[in-house]
């Protein structure tokens, strides 16, 4: 990145990101605040006109109540369907508390009576009706004999008016006989929906503020004319947030989309009617002012991005010139082709910095040659102090393994271990410069598969593939066998029956793959990090971590002095699980 651009950022950083930040949080409390405070306007409305509505239920339940404890009614119950006589006794009886209950209730336009016997009888102050009508058969009314508890059906036209239709709810309270215990006749109040309107109307929640009432039973919604949107989407939108709201009395306003505006919605229930009240708030105007909010913070910050960009580029270009004219003379500068920079008369700290480089330049030159001669000779070095490094900790298991069996008479077991450790000694110490062929060191990691096995008491399950066209490549000694010990001491158990070693060797693309995976535990993240950053070339300040996994960390800088460019290896920890360990060798370079 160019200094003018992280220029450029600075400013942006300094001038355009607090706007942004402290604007950001000042229109989320703003938001939260009038929500909070629109929330609670909503919910003291909705706890209003459901008190209104309860209240007014709460009174026809408490008028009917009184009606079916009457004696006349209670005697009219048992009266037979061909009693004609006794019938108009009765009801004459009744009629008193029928028309006082339709006096103190102006908004129910008729009370209905229906038994199981077939009577009927229909009260009214302003209507007449029609006794033709088989209220069983009816597609609302059928569902009143099928009633134990009080229902509120939801509107619907009365049928059986001879002056006229009202559009009314039908309110049903079940009347018990009092000498069988059981409901064998129904009080239905024709309650006028202009009734419910006006309550649900009288509380203004704004242009497009919505009171709704909804029965679950039913799922019918009203009013059903005021939709905010298509009326079967909105209803579904009413029972997914009734059946998620489930028995709770009352919930809290929180905000819903439906379609493209937002609103506060709060849910009550009505016990009296078993139905729900559901407000819709609009936030429109809250909306509508953080938008313009968010809009002057824009503009805000698009001039101080304007402003940004004037000075981090056109004036700043002329002021770093001489920085851009050093920049390309230290990218074209490489081993053995070194550029200098033509000195400015300047006194300044450019000119200064200008100066030191060219001298430093000097200085390179000089140095060159003495830094490779050194380097070749430290090479050489490290690769020996490597080897003699490598896992001496094992060999003092093995011997700890060796007197636990020679203690128990196992003296086959002990002199098998002695052959594989006597074999793998002798193959480290021979004077071979570090190298040996590629099936002497699957060999050898088969004898520390060996003595591992008696160590643990099980074999360890284990793939090994070599192709034949690399069985005699030369490899550095050591240089695998470290990650099939770290794959050990990680992921097996003698107990895990699933686990399984690979190990494969093959060529391809004239490189050399080594593979080593295993499906066991996967290496810990930490130490799976700080590997990879030691492979990438990242430092990482970790003594104790080098100390414990000295083995890895030797071969990965042993193949690398060998190899250098022509060696990679990645380490990785498959979604199935375990590690995979992946050692590649290019032979088209010059190795070694």
């Amino acid at each position: 990145m160019k200094l003018k651009t992280k220029i450029f950022l600075v400013l942006i950083a300094f001038s355009i990101l607090p706007v942004l930040l402290t604007s950001t949080g000042l229109l989320s409390i703003m938001f939260r605040a009038s929500t909070g405070y629109s929330g609670l306007i909503t919910d003291y409305l909705s706890q209003f006109v459901a008190s209104d509505i309860e209240r007014f239920t709460d009174q026809i339940n408490q008028s009917l109540e009184k009606i079916s404890v009457d004696y006349s009614l209670q005697q009219y119950i048992d009266v037979p369907l061909e009693n004609t006589t006794d019938q108009a006794y009765y009801l004459l009886a009744i009629r008193p508390l029928t028309e006082y209950f339709l006096r103190t209730n102006p908004d129910v336009a008729s009370v209905l009576y229906l038994d199981q016997l077939g009577k009927m009888d229909e009260e009214s102050l302003s209507r007449s009706g029609y006794w033709g009508i088989d209220f069983k058969s009816d597609s609302v009314y059928k569902q009143v004999f099928l009633q134990n508890e009080k229902l509120m059906i939801p509107p619907h036209l009365t049928q059986y008016n001879l002056s006229g239709r009202d559009d009314v709810f039908s309110y049903v309270f079940p009347v018990a006989n009092m000498k069988s215990r059981q409901n064998q006749a129904w009080l239905v109040a024709e309650i006028q929906t202009s009734r419910f309107m006006q309550i649900l109307h009288q509380y203004s929640t704004g242009d497009k503020g919505i009171f709704f009432l909804y029965d679950p039973k039913s799922k019918t919604v009203f009013p059903n004319d005021k939709y905010p949107l298509p009326q079967r989407q909105f209803e579904e939108f009413i029972q997914a947030n009734v059946s998620t709201a489930g028995l709770e009395e009352r919930t809290s306003a929180q905000v819903v989309k439906i379609g493209q505006s937002s609103f506060e919605f709060t849910l009550t229930s009505l016990p009296t009617m078993g139905w729900k009240l559901v407000c819709l708030a609009p936030m429109e105007e809250i909306s509508h002012g953080l938008q313009y909010s968010r809009i002057l913070i824009w503009l805000i910050s698009f001039i101080s991005l304007l402003i940004a960009w004037t000075m981090a580029y056109p004036f700043m270009s002329r002021l770093l010139r001489p920085l851009t004219l050093l920049r390309r003379a230290m990218i074209r500068t490489r081993p053995g082709s070194y550029q200098k920079v033509t000195l400015s008369t300047g006194r300044d700290e450019i000119s200064y910095v200008l100066e030191t480089y060219n001298h430093m330049i000097d200085d390179l030159k000089l140095k060159e040659e003495e830094i490779t001669e050194s380097r070749m000779r430290e090479k050489e070095k490290e690769v020996l102090q490597l080897q003699a490094q490598v896992n001496p900790h094992f060999f003092f298991n093995v011997l700890e393994t060796m007197s636990s069996f020679a203690a128990k008479n196992q003296g086959d077991a002990v002199a098998a271990m002695i052959k594989s450790i006597g074999r793998m000694m002798r193959y480290n110490i021979r004077q071979d410069g570090g190298w040996a062929a590629l099936h002497e060191e699957i060999k050898y990691i088969g004898e520390f598969l060996d003595i591992h096995s008696y160590r643990m008491g099980k074999k360890v399950p284990t793939t090994i593939v070599v192709d034949k066209a690399v069985e005699n490549v030369p490899i550095l000694k050591l240089s695998i066998q470290p990650f099939v010990e770290n794959a050990l001491k990680y992921a097996w158990h003698p107990e895990d029956e699933q686990f399984r070693l690979k190990i494969q060797c093959k060529l391809q693309d004239s490189q050399l793959h080594v593979l080593i995976v295993n499906n066991g535990m996967p290496m810990p993240e930490e130490v799976l990090r700080i590997l990879r950053e030691t492979i990438s070339g990242q430092a990482t300040d970790n003594p104790d971590f080098f100390r414990g996994h000295i083995g890895i960390i030797n071969v990965y800088r042993r193949l690398s002095l060998a190899y250098g460019q022509a060696f990679q290896l990645t380490i990785s920890a498959p979604p199935e699980g375990g590690t995979e360990v992946n050692i590649r060798i290019d032979f088209t370079n010059n190795v070694g």
